[in-house]
């Protein structure tokens, strides 16, 4: 059994899964199947999170308030500064999203997040958040480009050659032609998002994990025909996914699913 303490805002990796830990004296026991029907548990870290300052971090509502410099929820960014900015900021860089719907931006006849460095978003806050607010799961931030009227991707590279390393969490990402789009090199991890009519496309990534959630409406008519296609990925990780209202014959064991 793995026990460490860590900092808030400081990632970490156990059993080939990488958490972030978002807030302070939060207490983790994580436990992992075993045995070939998956009853039996195990034990495999117990985790405590020390307080700390997370750093790079901007918090985001639908509409700036106080000095709109995203400093802390009392002077949170608009979603308009979070879409301009977020291809622009360090590694190692966290968004809190305030709940609300989130428009993606339009670029070179497409739309989406254009984004550049290692950064994390994470959404579902109270709409009204003030310091010290918790985020609760199965409360999310939306992005829907159903009325942007060009091809979307949601989470892409600023630039071709860029590779993305980016966590997800507390998202609701709706009628997109491609959620995620990454290449060579990214790493992508998902925990408690919705993809509603919103597949997962991804070629030659080195790791993608996703957990706690929801896959729903996938139709004939989406443009990917897989809920979630993957060409090949060095680790991949499925952890409770519920897979809902997916068309009949979309959802079967190849080709995306095959090698988890």
């Amino acid at each position: 059994v793995v026990e460490k303490s860590v900092t808030v805002g400081t990632p970490f990796t156990i059993d080939n899964r990488r958490f972030y830990p978002k807030e302070e004296g939060y207490f983790e026991e994580m436990v992992t199947s075993e045995g070939e029907d998956g009853c039996v548990k195990k034990t495999i870290a117990k985790i405590t999170v020390i307080p700390g300052e997370i750093p790079n971090a901007y918090y985001v509502k639908e509409k700036s308030s106080g000095d709109s410099t995203g400093s802390s929820w009392e002077n949170a960014m608009s979603r308009e500064q979070f879409t301009s900015i977020c291809g622009s900021v360090p590694d190692g860089t966290t968004f809190f999203l305030a709940e609300g719907n989130y428009e993606p931006r339009r670029i070179y006849g497409y739309s989406g997040f254009y984004l550049s460095s290692d950064i994390r978003i994470i959404g579902g806050y109270p709409a009204d958040a003030k310091t010290g607010a918790k985020r609760t799961e199965k409360t999310y931030s939306t992005i829907d480009a159903s009325d942007m009227g060009v091809k979307s991707y949601l989470f892409r590279r600023m630039n071709n050659g860029d590779t993305l390393n980016i966590y997800l969490e507390g998202l609701k990402m709706m009628n997109v032609m491609n959620a995620i789009e990454a290449t060579d090199g990214s790493k992508i991890e998902v925990f408690d998002c919705v993809f509603d009519n919103a597949p997962i496309v991804l070629s030659k990534v080195d790791s993608f994990s996703i957990s706690n959630s929801e896959i729903t409406n996938i139709s004939e008519d989406s443009e990917s025909p897989f809920p979630i296609s993957i060409d090949s990925a060095g680790v991949i990780s499925f952890r409770h996914i519920q897979f809902t209202d997916i068309a009949d014959g979309l959802f079967k064991p190849t080709p995306y699913i095959d090698k988890l």
